[in-house]
């Protein structure tokens, strides 16, 4: 057996300037202005506007460039309630007057040393230039809401039609011509009235004219996703919007939709969009999630399962440490878990393929595939189901094994001889798994000991 070289494998987007974004031919695939393919790899850190200091924020953020990430994830702002969601920063500043998205506290000035000076958004302002500095791409949440706690009322006491369209310019005049911003609407909320549709219609609208220094609004002057809450991926309430580029879904205590709310979201034309799976479970210190009285697996091998169900059905996973993403409990300590280590593992192997050249497969699989799709709706996958895909190019093939379970496997290319390879997600290590003729019919096993396992073709 070998290890494999992660460090090799670093996708050099994560060095590239930091060029605006846009969607690659064929609609599934990120790529910069230039026309160079960029992978995500994404950590989830909502509040690290709110939770850090400015050393705090360069520390993590160099140190996250050190390691091969190239997106953070930043709440602009949050809604209202009594938990901790609504707390000033760590310099005691807030975003908003009276709790109106169309009063933001601005103060004379920008200076650290001046606490009369230095305001929320400049604070704000100083993390979003750290992370251009460190290579980072920005999930960039304009307001964050969330479905959860009677969220709904709290945000749109905030947020909502009288003010979206004004904030949404005040904060496109400040934002909008930054390159590596990822407009992210929504921010965990599930957009099911005409009514919540049309603040981020709205919102979406004032950006648009800010993008236009003021003129009618020109949604190709920047890049948007929209966050949904559990359930149908982003495009299925906004599909035909002008400003919806990157479509995303999430997969956080739902781990039986993951495969399929990626194929789906996938599978949508005029147009295709990239899909991000722009919440996964989070790893946490028991290894365990609650969620409204629910409790489910939060292992290391339950995040796994998602990252390659998510990529090998064609969307691409961020990740997500529950301390982390809050930078509470000792944070630094988290910076080397295991659940990061192994995500970098799934980054820089698919990073290290042409991995843009994608195409989700399951005829692959001629047995043992494990398909079970629950009798009650959302009609979902197993989440122990083995998931395939190839290179268009015949170049390469992968098949994720999210347990320890046999396989029947087929290339295509009668004539194409490809090698095998077993790589433990757990820490790359690689173990030949000898030669297939392509239309010649092989079962694979994982290697004994080994939890889950990709099996990885190259073609001769």
């Amino acid at each position: 057996m070998i290890r494999f070289p992660l460090l090799a494998l670093l996708c050099c987007a994560c060095v590239w300037a930091l060029e605006p974004l846009k969607v690659g031919p064929g609609g599934h695939y990120l790529v910069t202005a230039s026309g160079k393919p960029f992978f995500p790899i994404g950590d989830s850190t909502w509040w690290i506007t709110r939770t850090t200091s400015r050393e705090e924020a360069s520390e993590y953020l160099a140190d996250a460039r050190r390691r091969g990430f190239n997106m953070i994830s930043v709440a602009v702002a949050n809604r209202i309630d009594d938990g901790h969601r609504n707390a000033a920063n760590v310099y005691g500043d807030k975003p908003f007057h009276d709790d109106d998205a169309a009063k933001p506290r601005v103060t004379p000035g920008n200076n650290p040393s001046q606490p009369g000076e230095y305001d929320y958004w400049d604070h704000l302002d100083f993390i979003l230039e750290e992370a251009r500095k460190h290579a980072q791409y920005v999930f960039f949440y304009p307001f964050w809401c969330s479905h959860q706690w009677g969220s709904d009322e709290s945000t749109f006491r905030v947020l909502n039609r009288a003010n979206a369209f004004e904030y949404g310019k005040w904060l496109g005049a400040r934002y909008a011509k930054s390159p590596h911003l990822i407009w992210t609407l929504g921010g965990d909320n599930f957009p099911d009235s005409e009514e919540k549709r049309a603040v981020w219609r709205d919102l979406a609208r004032g950006i648009a004219v800010a993008a236009n220094d003021g003129r009618s609004p020109d949604y190709g002057r920047y890049f948007a996703t929209y966050h949904p809450f559990h359930g149908p991926a982003a495009s299925h309430w906004f599909h035909a919007e002008p400003w919806l580029d990157l479509d995303s879904f999430q997969s956080f205590m739902q781990r039986e939709t993951c495969y399929t709310s990626a194929a789906e979201a996938y599978s949508r034309k005029d147009p295709a969009r990239p899909v991000i799976n722009i919440e996964p479970n989070y790893e946490s210190r028991d290894g365990q999630a609650s969620y409204e009285g629910r409790t489910v697996d939060a292992s290391p091998l339950f995040l796994r399962r998602q990252y390659y169900q998510t990529f090998l059905a064609g969307a691409y996973p961020v990740f997500g440490n529950n301390d982390l993403k809050m930078f509470v409990r000792e944070w630094r300590s988290l910076l080397d878990s295991a659940g990061r280590r192994e995500y970098l593992i799934y980054a820089k192997l698919v990073a290290s393929l042409t991995w843009w050249d994608l195409a989700p497969d399951q005829s692959l699989l001629v047995s043992g595939e494990n398909r079970e799709v629950l009798r009650q709706p959302p009609y979902v996958a197993n989440f122990t189901m083995k998931v395939a895909a190839r290179a268009r190019s015949g170049e390469w093939a992968m098949v994720y094994f999210p347990d320890r379970s046999e396989a029947t496997v087929r290339l295509p290319a009668a004539k194409q001889i490809w090698t095998a390879a077993w790589i433990r997600t757990t820490d790359g290590l690689v173990s030949p798994a000898g030669r297939i003729r392509g239309q010649e019919t092989l079962r694979f096993l994982p290697p004994e000991g080994w939890a889950d396992a990709v099996l990885l073709f190259k073609r001769q």
